[in-house]
């Protein structure tokens, strides 16, 4: 089947934010942090678009046009507390405790039209009128309690605990139009979620000094899970007891570790009811989800000569997956689909990253710093289609170069380039490979005529070697700006700035999907003009 659709999509949001800090040193072996913050948003959206899908021999299956229009409000409050105390008696001995806590309420109203038609099968032809609305409240907070103590000159141990309570309320009432009131709830298109966990973790660990500057560090976490998932008409409790091993082998160059974590699947994944979202698409939630466990293993070595001013770094993970949670899709002739949620073990993923940097000795007025790096990542995707299940195998590798160029610090040149390729291959049914590639330049311009005036351009330029007919290949971005410093000490700067100068801004990429290629063009943030002002106040402090 090929599928086409158009979608077109404004949003505007508002936010209004203030927090504080407060820092507490009564001695050299205790200190005190304690920063709250408080955001309040608001957003308004609206939204329309059209599809149609065709058959392989290019007879039309359906048309659907759709459009919704909504808004909503949230309020943020977050705390992070911080005590640390050291022991004068015993070097490394120490105490620490820690708090976080996040409190976010909001709601959200939205008005649905979907209308599709069906040219297989005019009993599946339908329109759908709804309103949504949505109240939801996150609530997180976590206290950690560790211990240090140096047993010996080379082994240290330590012990960390920690409590923390998750709370997640989402109650979603959706109406359909029988009176052009929207007075009639769908009570199975409807849902009240609500989740409780309560998680316990003690992790004793041990840092052993094998060296001046290398150590092996391990720990087990046994970690307790305490969950209550609270539907519309059910409810479903479940306890976990996890242990998460973690060991770090580093030295002044070298760091190689591995840990285990866990996560749960969403709670709207376990909700027992089927949702009928649109006419094309219906999700089935399931109970019987089981937690994902990851595995990661890491890579890490850093040199650096001070003599030659060259510095060499490389990077490299694997991770796998045991239990994740992946969409069984089954799509139809008709071109609608439904979707549901299994435990699959697999999806291993393979990145490595090579750089060299070096940065040469100052010839007379100019200073010169050159960069290379080289970077690859291998991925599997499990899919479950219809009555197939295979793998999607998606390889990416690419190069950035960049060179920086200072004269006497009045003028600085800064260029980069990169090209990236990417190949997708399915090991299911008879798709063919997806072979992608993007070229792409940054270059910045700084000239300081004056020492209180400073003109600065910026190039970001992104070439696409495959995509859809009709879609833009090539972006150039190119924004300039002015800024003028004033006051004592350079307080004050007026700055005056062209974004997106010749208005070519949009968003251009290509994705593979389990069945699908989407070339996507997103026309973002153009042009515009923008005129700021901002001061510097000296800190406040006090004893």
């Amino acid at each position: 089947m090929l599928n086409s659709s158009t979608n077109n999509r404004t949003s505007g949001n508002q936010s209004h934010s203030a927090s504080g800090l407060i820092e507490w040193e009564p001695d050299t072996v205790r200190n005190l942090r304690f920063n709250p913050s408080i955001s309040f948003n608001t957003n308004d959206n609206q939204s329309n678009s059209f599809g149609d899908t065709h058959n392989n021999f290019d007879m039309p299956v359906n048309k659907s046009t759709a459009n919704s229009y909504g808004n909503g409000s949230s309020t943020q409050y977050r705390q992070t507390f911080y005590f640390h105390k050291r022991s004068r008696k015993h070097k490394g001995e120490s105490f620490n405790i820690s708090n976080n806590l996040q409190i976010n309420p909001g709601r959200s109203t939205s008005f649905n039209n979907n209308d599709v038609i069906n040219y297989q099968h005019a009993y599946l032809t339908d329109s759908l009128r709804r309103r949504s609305s949505r109240t939801n409240t996150n609530v997180s907070g976590n206290i950690d309690l560790s211990y240090r103590y140096p047993v010996t000159k080379k082994l240290t141990l330590d012990i960390t605990t920690s409590n923390a309570y998750n709370k997640s309320s989402d109650q979603l009432f959706t109406y359909d139009i029988k009176t052009n009131r929207f007075d009639s709830l769908l009570t199975n298109q409807s849902s009240d979620l609500k989740r409780d966990q309560w998680t316990e973790n003690v992790k004793p660990g041990l840092t052993y000094q094998l060296g001046k500057n290398t150590q092996i560090i391990a720990g087990l976490n046994t970690q307790w899970q305490q969950i209550a998932n609270n539907f519309s008409s059910s409810r479903l409790n479940q306890n976990y007891f996890f242990l998460l091993p973690t060991i770090r082998f580093e030295t002044d160059q070298l760091s190689i570790s591995y840990d285990r974590n866990v996560n749960q699947p969403g709670i709207s994944s376990l909700q027992p009811i089927t949702i009928v979202y649109s006419p094309l698409y219906t999700f089935t939630g399931n109970p019987n989800l089981r937690p994902a466990i990851n595995d990661s293993y890491n890579l890490n070595y850093r040199l650096y000569t001070t003599q030659s001013q060259i510095s060499v770094w490389l990077y490299s993970s694997v991770y796998r997956q045991k239990n994740m949670s992946i969409n069984q899709q089954t799509i139809r002739s008709d071109g609608s689909q439904t979707v549901t949620v299994v435990n699959r073990d697999g999806r291993p993923g393979y990145n490595m990253n090579i750089g060299f940097n070096k940065r040469f000795r100052k010839m007379k007025d100019w200073q010169i710093f050159f960069s290379s790096s080289v970077y690859g990542y291998y991925n599997q995707n499990l899919n479950l289609l219809n009555n197939a299940e295979g793998w999607q195998n998606t390889f990416n590798r690419g190069i950035y170069e960049n060179i920086f160029l200072d004269w006497k610090e009045k003028m600085t040149l800064n260029i980069g380039a990169g090209y990236s390729i990417s190949d997708t291959k399915y090991n299911y049914d008879d798709f063919r490979k997806v072979h992608a590639g993007n070229f792409n330049l940054n270059n910045s311009l700084v000239v300081r005529p004056l020492r209180q005036l400073t003109w600065e351009t910026k190039q970001d330029f992104y070439y696409n070697t495959q995509i859809a007919p009709g879609l833009k290949k090539g972006v150039n971005v190119i924004s300039s700006s002015v800024a003028m410093r004033m006051f004592k000490k350079d307080r004050g700067e007026l700055k005056f700035t062209v974004y997106d100068l010749f208005n070519q801004n949009v968003s251009i990429y290509r994705t593979t999907g389990t069945n699908s290629i989407n070339d996507v063009q997103n026309n973002t943030l153009n042009r515009y003009f923008l005129v700021s002002y901002s001061i510097k106040f000296n800190k406040l402090s006090t004893k």
